[in-house]
């Protein structure tokens, strides 16, 4: 059974600008190297970016451009819509941030380390097995849900707190994140294309 994954808004308007940006970047230093390295870093970024999930034999394959990541449901403890409070403190570890979405390891006050799979954090849904912790991001979270339950024997747990609200107030945050590393890139490309010309010199006897 297959579930897709869309984009939220944020990660529409991180995309388009980081894409816009390096674009930019590579046309004005008219350097391949520039060129080269904006487009390693689009095709990876969207190359491990969730596009969707099968629920099959006891697992959820994340499907993606790079090759299916699989996440057995052996023992699963809890499974449920993700809450506000399931992302407070959040710290990415290892992950992405924005850029085709949100995946990686991350780590939160409440789930510890996590597992991310997320492309839309309005629609968020954490499974909590005996090895790890992980958050999806289905279209269609009841179905999902329900999938799960179909597949595994899964404890009933008590309805969290909609994460809808945290994930609108948090864009703000996210877009000032995007904004400083945009920044950071600029000054990196600026010191790598600046010239100052020859040394001046003056001879003497």
């Amino acid at each position: 059974m297959f579930f897709t994954a869309s984009f939220d808004t944020t990660t529409k308007v991180i995309s388009t600008v980081v894409c816009a940006f390096l674009a930019f970047i590579a046309i004005l230093t008219q350097s391949m190297l520039a060129a080269g390295l904006g487009a390693l870093i689009l095709a990876l970024s969207y190359a491990y970016s969730p596009r969707g999930y099968t629920i099959s034999e006891q697992a959820i394959l994340v499907r993606r451009w790079i090759g299916a990541a699989r996440i057995p449901l052996d023992g699963v403890r809890e499974l449920r819509m993700a809450g506000a409070d399931d992302v407070q403190g959040c710290i990415r570890l290892f992950g992405n941030g924005g850029l085709f979405g949100y995946y990686g390891l991350f780590q939160t006050s409440k789930l510890g380390k996590c597992t991310w799979y997320v492309t839309d954090r309005d629609k968020t849904v954490v499974v909590v097995t005996g090895t790890k912790t992980t958050i999806f991001s289905p279209d269609d979270v009841d179905g999902f849900l329900a999938a799960i339950r179909a597949a595994v024997p899964v404890p009933v747990a008590q309805p969290a707190v909609p994460l809808q609200s945290y994930g609108r107030g948090n864009s703000t945050g996210i877009l000032i994140g995007a904004g400083l590393g945009l920044v950071v890139l600029t000054v990196v490309s600026f010191a790598m294309m600046y010239s100052p010309g020859p040394p001046s010199y003056t001879l003497t006897q």
